[in-house]
């Protein structure tokens, strides 16, 4: 309740809300009363916001038709907020989660001169699979150990599993136990320190049950790497193509999940440096400058 004094304090020209909170009616007030714009941010996707009732779908369309613009994702969120909600597409602006991918690259090409060393010290080797964030039942880590368990033993000889992210819950941990595939645990690391361990890794892997973005997509490709993504993550829409520079896999599809990892695997050297050369593409696509242009 001490925002409306705040408001009055700084005097802002414009206000962001990335709560469609109590919060965001008193900016509605607020700029109603000193004819200031109130943008709402939105990080939302089709699959994030599935479960949400009627009274709360009502209240965030009353809300963001009353205001001057929205900023948001791309095309998942573009699908929820003019279908679901009736946004005006008009008032729609994209200014997703993203990264610096020239120098994300340069940071994990830096570490690929030790790769070697790296792998050594992490006792991964072989083809090295890259997870990278929490170790949450949302993020489907039973699902991929499933996925993992359904290859063929022949397939899987060679896999190493790599997750970064913090502790393993007892339940992943016991899924991930009975995959056949060996794999390697490291906790929460600040993320100046994740380049090393996409160079590391031979492509990443995100099967979560549900995401708004997934930046660490952007992350893996701006490294080179392919990526198996679950449909239900936000960025997995706009950026991975399908058989160009990663594989769009459901995680609670364990058969067909496991035969993208496999598919993966088996590139060869020429078709990995093409994934690696559109992966990256992709990431200097959608970069923190078409952001800040955005913005």
């Amino acid at each position: 309740w001490g925002l409306w004094p705040d408001l009055r304090e700084y005097r802002p020209d414009v206000i962001l809300s990335n709560q469609l909170t109590v919060r965001t009616l008193i900016a509605l007030a607020y700029g109603s009363v000193f004819r200031v714009p109130v943008v709402p941010w939105m990080a939302v996707s089709q699959y994030t916001e599935r479960n949400n009732g009627r009274i709360r779908e009502s209240y965030r369309g009353w809300i963001l038709r009353r205001s001057v613009c929205v900023c948001t994702n791309l095309t998942d969120a573009r699908r929820y907020l003019v279908e679901n909600l009736h946004v005006p597409e008009e008032r729609l602006y994209y200014a997703p989660y993203a990264i610096d991918a020239h120098k994300y690259k340069a940071a994990v090409d830096c570490e690929r001169a030790n790769r070697k060393a790296i792998r050594e010290e992490l006792a991964v080797r072989g083809f090295v699979l890259l997870y990278v964030g929490q170790m949450i039942a949302r993020k489907g880590i039973v699902q991929l150990a499933e996925a993992l368990g359904s290859i063929p033993t022949r397939d899987r000889a060679g896999l190493n599993l790599l997750l970064v992210g913090g502790q393993i819950p007892s339940k992943e941990r016991a899924a991930l136990d009975q995959c056949g595939v060996k794999y390697t645990c490291r906790a929460f690391v600040q993320p100046v320190d994740l380049p090393r361990y996409y160079a590391a890794a031979d492509a990443f892997v995100f099967p979560t049950l549900s995401d708004e973005w997934g930046i660490v997509i952007n992350e893996a490709m701006a490294s080179g790497l392919p990526v198996i993504s679950s449909p239900y993550a936000g960025a997995t829409t706009d950026l991975v193509r399908d058989g160009k520079n990663g594989i769009v896999a459901n995680p609670m599809d364990s058969l067909s999940f496991g035969a993208a990892v496999v598919r993966i695997s088996q590139l060869g050297e020429h078709e990995r440096a093409a994934w690696a050369r559109e992966a990256f593409a992709t990431a200097c696509g959608h970069d923190i400058h078409k952001t800040i242009q955005q913005l």
